[in-house]
């Protein structure tokens, strides 16, 4: 992990969730990209493996000057079934009326509060695993 005043890699991994149920599943998923031993030689110079709770404002922190950024979570979404990994676009985000997250302010409300500030990265990714459509 990176002390507050280093200097943050251009590429970004984001597990976003918590210790608790289902909303582990961004945290496993980082797990498993910190144990390759192909990434090793990047982590912490070009790239960061982050596990991120309650992404809230300081989330925005994360893509100050990135030119990557690949975020990792879980969604209720019932048009994708259960265990089912989507990719969403910036777009789908923004026209969604509200994703159902376990975060409050979570994952869509930071992107589109950096969207309206102009800090959203330029390439970025958002990949979702179902967790159901019922909270």
């Amino acid at each position: 992990m990176l002390n507050a005043t280093d200097a943050l890699p251009p590429a970004r991994v984001l597990g976003v969730g918590s210790p608790f149920g289902l909303d582990q599943i961004g945290w496993r998923l980082l797990e498993v990209l910190q144990q390759s031993t192909r990434l090793m030689p990047y982590l912490n110079k070009q790239l960061m493996l982050e596990a991120v709770d309650w992404p809230g404002v300081n989330f925005l922190h994360y893509f100050d000057q990135a030119q990557y950024v690949l975020l990792l979570d879980a969604v209720l979404d019932d048009d994708c079934p259960l265990g089912e990994a989507r990719c969403y676009s910036m777009d789908e985000v923004q026209r969604a009326g509200r994703l159902n997250s376990s975060h409050g302010f979570g994952v869509q409300e930071a992107l589109s509060l950096a969207n309206t500030l102009g800090q959203l990265p330029k390439n970025l990714e958002i990949v979702s695993v179902s967790v159901g459509g019922d909270a």
